[in-house]
């Protein structure tokens, strides 16, 4: 942590394991019950998916406003670092009018300089992992990759959530846009064998009424929404203790994450520093860090600890087989992944444990503390792991910089290995039981602060 004379506490929240954490509890939590009052989202965009339930029985998932706008007077503010899809908000916005928050929008304000999701990025987007049929990489959908890629194509001339303010030129940016991404779309449908979804996809790009739409859709939300220069945020952090809400989880990140399962956004807390720095922030920081109990991935890639019996058992309502992202696999807690994530976003000062409740009842509890890597290690093992002997890995090794190659190679190399657990307890009856089990976990990952979660709300959760 840094600390100064003030009180101000900067909490920068990311998920450590494959999205799906329970970032969103987390962040309900803080702003609750430590006196958070604004939230910034950091990177991501509107394929978040956080749930907030009230002790009143309300609920939302968050996808694009901050997860702690269930509180009275709580900002949110979307940074340049957060991918916009105007639409998918303003239909939130209906959800959240509807559960009695009514004023989401006049407590929201979004950077000019923020990219904007179109769609015709969404349906390249789907497009392109059809297209990959079986060696699909995972995608939730909503265009997140397309607009990175346009953004790092074309630069200042990509389309911005700013642009809207100036409606010709964000028409002109708009129809760039569609041909750019019908260009990207007939050079790959022409590359692949026919699907019934390409041409559902593809009638977005020849359809003059899909244009006219957006357009009209665009130019309501510009009505509504406080678009604002980079300078604003530093106005907004006068005096407030600030959640920095992060989206996906370290194990998806673009640089630490296993080509090709990953996602285009830097879930480190970089950018949440980058804005904190620029907004002249001089009050303390708490980097926390949210993990399951156990743990998840949605969609393709590898999954140490997956476990077919655990994913009958932990059935999540909230987290159904999807059609873009592919099935919700269960598996035990991953130590190894774990501490790779911590050591790969540069160290956390807490965690979070959650859906600590749902362990209760189960018939024996363990984690994996290393991984059994037979007849692999062709002289590479040493560069991607910590070894003990000849074949079993304690750790991860970070890579000091980008290596897509290196990556790849770490993602083959996890989908053959072999999780060594050690059992912590059997059977899990009551919540005493769970609660010596997170801190066990807690000390393979550390000294560290830990907070943990027996439900949804933020009632349920408890410091350790």
């Amino acid at each position: 942590m840094r600390g100064n004379q003030t009180e101000m506490v900067a909490w920068l929240v990311a998920g450590l394991g494959y999205g799906d954490e329970g970032k969103g509890t987390a962040v309900d939590y803080i702003t609750n019950r430590r006196r958070a009052s604004v939230i910034v989202r950091y990177n991501g965009g509107a394929q978040a998916a956080h749930r907030v339930v009230l002790v009143d029985g309300r609920e939302h998932v968050f996808s694009q406003f901050g997860s702690g706008m269930l509180n009275a007077g709580v900002l949110t503010h979307l940074s340049r670092f957060m991918l916009v899809e105007p639409i998918g908000m303003m239909r939130e916005e209906e959800h959240l009018s509807g559960i009695g928050v009514p004023d989401a929008f006049g407590r929201t304000s979004i950077d000019a300089e923020a990219p904007l999701i179109t769609p015709f990025h969404i349906a390249a987007g789907r497009i392109a992992e059809m297209a990959r049929k079986d060696m699909r990489h995972g995608s939730c959908g909503l265009g997140i990759g397309e607009t990175i890629e346009d953004l790092r194509r074309m630069g200042g001339a990509a389309l911005f959530v700013g642009d809207i303010r100036a409606p010709q030129v964000f028409r002109k940016k708009l129809f760039d846009v569609r041909q750019r991404t019908r260009e990207k779309v007939v050079d790959i449908m022409s590359q692949a064998l026919s699907h019934a979804e390409f041409g559902k996809n593809m009638a977005i790009f020849e359809d003059p009424v899909t244009m006219s739409w957006c357009l009209e859709r665009c130019n309501e939300f510009a009505a509504r929404v406080r678009i604002v220069d980079r300078g604003y945020l530093k106005m907004l952090l006068n005096g407030r203790s600030p959640v920095f809400e992060g989206a996906q989880g370290m194990l998806l990140d673009r640089t630490h994450g296993f080509y090709p399962h990953i996602t285009k956004t830097d879930i480190t807390f970089t950018n949440a520093r980058t804005l904190l720095d620029e907004a002249g922030y001089t009050g303390d920081i708490c980097r926390v860090g949210v993990l399951r109990g156990y743990f998840t991935r949605h969609g393709a890639g590898p999954f140490v600890t997956e476990d077919a019996d655990l994913t009958r058992t932990l059935q999540d309502p909230a987290n159904i087989d999807h059609a873009w992202q592919g099935s919700f696999r269960v598996g035990h807690f991953d130590a190894v992944a774990a501490r790779y994530a911590i050591k790969a976003i540069g160290g956390v000062d807490e965690v979070v444990f959650t859906n600590l409740d749902r362990l209760i009842g189960l018939s024996e509890l363990k984690f994996a503390d290393t991984y059994l890597l037979p007849k692999m290690c062709d002289g590479v093992c040493e560069e991607l792991f910590e070894m003990h002997g000849s074949s079993v890995a304690s750790d991860i090794r970070v890579a000091h910089v980008y290596d897509r190659a290196r990556q790849t190679l770490l993602m083959e190399r996890l989908r053959r290995a072999r999780p060594q657990y050690v059992n912590v307890a059997a059977p899990i009856r009551h919540r005493k039981d769970a609660v010596e089990y997170a801190r066990i976990l807690a000390r393979e990952l550390g000294r560290l602060n830990v907070t943990l979660s027996f439900g949804p709300t933020a009632e349920d959760k408890m410091v350790l």
